[in-house]
């Protein structure tokens, strides 16, 4: 039984959240459900990385879908622009 339980709670979203982010699940459960009165530097700074890797993550996958569009549907195709547009301006920002 307790494994069972061990199991559901690995699967919520806070707790997967915590293992990614090597947050402690109680940190992000507060954060969630409370208004935060104030929260450790450690937490924030983790979170503030695994958010930022996930920004990347995405702009990786938006690349590369804009590859396969380009391919499929031609440069000239007005989403295959739009997301080049999104991609050169994000990359001048950095």
């Amino acid at each position: 039984m307790a494994r069972a339980v061990d199991r559901a709670i690995l699967t919520t979203p806070c707790a997967a959240s915590a293992a990614s982010t090597a947050s402690p699940y109680s940190a992000l459960w507060r954060l969630r459900y409370r208004k935060p009165k104030d929260i450790w530097a450690s937490v924030y700074v983790k979170l503030q990385a695994a958010y930022l890797a996930a920004c990347e993550r995405q702009k990786r996958k938006l690349a590369h879908e804009t590859a396969i569009s380009k391919a499929l549907l031609g440069p000239d195709d007005p989403v295959v622009l739009q997301a080049e547009a999104f991609l050169q301006a994000d990359m001048e920002a950095d």
